[in-house]
């Protein structure tokens, strides 16, 4: 026996007692006083009973552009009212036939964007209205009259004018030109939007039923498909950040932080890399175009004789001029490793005897944008200062990091940096794609790197590709599809939350 909610009864009710055929479903809550979910809900039932139906149609509807002329004229309306305004009040003053106009004093006339005003004249002079050389317009048709575009968005939406229109054309009594092929015009200027719609009808035994006669139902259907509501929740970057920040404080580490825009003082010569090194370029690094302080003047002087000749750490340096010129450039910073050697600097860690810092950091480079690299993206820094470390405790420390993660198997390969010695890559094994990926960079810091800030104890540092972490905890392939523009919002709101290990499922 056929029975049906209270719900379901108002939605018929309501079907059965209107003069329009159908609604959607939004036009039924909304004269219902019902919620959209209980409309949504009753009409699914409804649909299984047979007594309405969904039918899908194809309705012009005012598009986004168009919003803004429900309360005002078209452009092309608009500058064609103005043009025999303007004809007008010439000729009463001067008592001649002139219908010519500089096309320069219309536009200073009309509240009209560049754009519109291009538009508008150009749909005028094609339809005939009027005809334009020599920068003159000369007006054709004299009749106050509603052009086709603007009486065809008429027909469909009936305009509201504003009190500002009213003046501006209380005087024009309008006749009306034929429509032709403006519905098309308006439609590839986006005014206009050709939408599917989905309605709501009533099927022959829906219309021929007696709800009064009908059982009421009180069960309630939980398997009945209900409107998704997508709550607030962490950007995969937060989430692994919180990953990693956990995993770092757990192993003793604390936080450090630095700024964006650095002094290629912080960012490059402090840290023992030349001033003719390629990475400095503009085709590389991204320049402010304005200069930064330097600190003191004794740091500055280490910097500039380990970096000429080597200081006192027997080494020869790199037997260039050093200047301080180029030093005080604004840059934003290419790496995190700049706000390492603030730390050594302001903290004296020179005093200190033994540390751990790990800083999660956004990073600038003028890159190749493709699946792995982007010119705006964050690298995880860190070091260890302590006696007799070496670089067994340095790969040590990284397979230990990254096992937490799930990552166990891991390579090594010796690689050059300026301020580190030996230095290293690790690699990791993929076992999705069948191959081997760049995982993290990292050396010991060389004595010219550390001398001027009186350290002389060995410090293991490193630098990871964040963005990369977090496509390993995705399981994602291309860095664009978890950050920037071509990022999927469906996506980003039905993932799955990265929980436990690399090869965590749930």
């Amino acid at each position: 026996m056929l029975s049906l909610t209270s719900q379901e009864k108002q939605v018929l009710d309501f079907l059965q007692n209107s003069v329009i055929g159908s609604y959607e479903i939004k036009d039924i809550a909304n004269k219902t006083k019902m919620l959209n979910p209980t409309v949504s809900r009753a009409v699914l039932k409804l649909i299984k009973k047979e007594l309405v139906e969904e039918i899908e149609s194809k309705e012009i509807i005012i598009g986004e552009k168009g919003e803004q002329y429900k309360q005002k004229y078209l452009p092309e309306q608009q500058l064609y009212d103005k043009i025999i305004k303007i004809v007008e009040i010439i000729q009463q003053n001067n008592k001649t036939s002139i219908i010519g106009i500089p096309l320069k004093e219309v536009k200073e006339k009309i509240n009209l964007t560049h754009v519109e005003f291009s538009v508008a004249l150009g749909y005028l002079k094609q339809k005939g209205f009027i005809q334009v050389g020599s920068g003159m317009i000369v007006l054709l048709k004299k009749d106050k009259l509603l052009i086709p575009t603007q009486n065809y968005l008429y027909s469909i939406f009936p305009i509201t004018r504003s009190e500002e229109i009213k003046k501006d054309s209380e005087l024009f009594i309008y006749s009306v030109e034929s429509t032709d092929d403006s519905q098309t015009i308006l439609l590839q200027r986006g005014i206009l939007v050709l939408a599917k719609i989905k309605k709501i009808c009533l099927t022959k035994k829906g219309k021929e039923i007696n709800i009064s006669k009908i059982k009421s139902e009180i069960q309630f259907d939980v398997s009945a498909p209900v409107t998704l509501i997508y709550p607030g929740r962490r950007h995969p970057y937060n989430e692994v950040a919180k990953i990693v920040t956990k995993i770092f404080l757990e192993m003793g580490f604390q936080e450090m932080e630095g700024p964006m825009v650095e002094t290629a003082f912080w960012c490059m010569d402090s840290m023992f890399i030349p001033q003719d090194h390629p990475a400095r370029d503009v085709q590389d690094t991204y320049f402010v175009g304005k200069k930064g302080g330097l600190p003191d003047k004794k740091l500055v002087q280490e910097i500039q004789e380990v970096q000429e000749n080597g200081g006192n750490t027997g080494s020869t340096g790199y037997q260039i001029p050093w200047s301080k010129d180029i030093a005080s450039d604004l840059i934003l910073r290419t790496h995190s490793t700049a706000t390492t050697f603030r730390k050594f600097y302001f903290d004296k860690l020179k005093d200190v005897e033994k540390c751990k810092y790990f800083y999660i950091a956004r990073i600038f480079r003028n890159e190749a944008i493709d699946a792995t690299h982007l010119s705006e993206f964050a690298q995880v820094e860190g070091f260890v200062m302590a006696d007799k470390l070496t670089l067994s405790h340095l790969k040590g420390f990284i397979k230990e990091f990254y096992a937490k993660l799930g990552v166990t198997k891991i390579k090594f390969k010796p690689v050059y940096n300026p301020y580190t010695e030996p230095s290293m890559q690790a690699y990791y094994y993929d076992e999705k794609l069948k191959k081997w990926d760049a995982l993290i960079n990292s050396g010991i810091f060389r004595p010219e790197a550390l001398a001027p800030y009186g350290i002389t104890k060995p410090v293991i540092a490193w630098g990871m590709g964040f963005n990369r972490l977090v496509m390993l905890l995705t399981k994602t392939k291309d860095m664009r599809d978890t950050l920037g523009p071509f990022c999927n919002l469906d996506w980003l709101r039905k993932r799955k939350l990265i929980e436990g290990e690399l090869g965590d499922e749930n």
